[in-house]
């Protein structure tokens, strides 16, 4: 099982507002209403998480994989791995009290999904978005809150094309919102990489540093 694919179909998942809105929001409403009623079981969970999964797996096909056969890039065991991340993070997120407002009565109905740049703290004196997910990050990695550098949250190959491959990776700096980043370099070997960042193309120096190109050359491009 690939845990690299798992993290980046999750991050995929949590990042779409079509699938929050139509899925994401309505099954954490009723994980919910379980806990509130007290029949809340988090080793089932996952069950629940699985719908919004493979929901995302096919999207996620659709956009980024040519079309391919959305269960074979993403096999049971990774669909699996996915939907335990997202009830892990639903668990965590529902004990800081961050999902209060999905029950009736428990908040102010607020929807904003995670990870939105446009979310910001309450005036009653909750987190922001970017303190809340560095908790959860915290509770679900067991890294140290604080690190001055960027934390891969997931890196996955896209596509190979004419002698190039395609790798993405979702980064996040302290105190900032995850960013998707692209790079493209050679399908084998080393050489020329490109770096794509919201819309910005620029050349990585000497990207034969970090060894062949792939997935494990943009974990050790961010770690140095």
């Amino acid at each position: 099982m690939d845990q690299a694919d798992a993290e980046d179909l999750q991050l995929f998942i949590e990042n779409d507002g079509q699938l929050y809105e139509r899925t994401h929001v309505p099954i954490m409403k009723n994980l919910m209403a379980k806990r509130a009623r007290g029949t809340y079981d988090h080793a089932l969970a996952p069950k629940a998480f699985g719908y919004l999964v493979e929901e995302g797996a096919k999207k996620y096909a659709r956009e980024f994989a040519d079309n391919a056969s959305w269960s074979k890039l993403f096999p049971p065991a990774v669909r699996r791995e996915a939907a335990k991340g997202l009830a892990d993070r639903f668990e965590i997120k529902a004990k800081l009290g961050e999902l209060d407002y999905l029950v009736p009565g428990g908040g102010s109905g607020r929807t904003a999904r995670a990870g939105s740049s446009s979310r910001t703290g309450r005036a009653t004196g909750r987190k922001t978005a970017a303190q809340l997910d560095g908790e959860i990050a915290q509770a679900l990695r067991e890294k140290p809150a604080s690190r001055s550098g960027p934390r891969v949250l997931g890196v996955s190959r896209v596509k190979t094309f004419a002698g190039r491959s395609s790798i993405r990776a979702d980064v996040q700096y302290p105190g900032e919102d995850r960013a998707r980043v692209e790079f493209v370099g050679p399908s084998a070997g080393a050489g020329p990489v490109v770096m794509i960042l919201r819309g910005h193309q620029t050349f990585v120096d000497d990207p034969s540093r970090f060894g062949n190109f792939g997935p494990d050359w943009v974990r050790r491009f961010y770690a140095s």
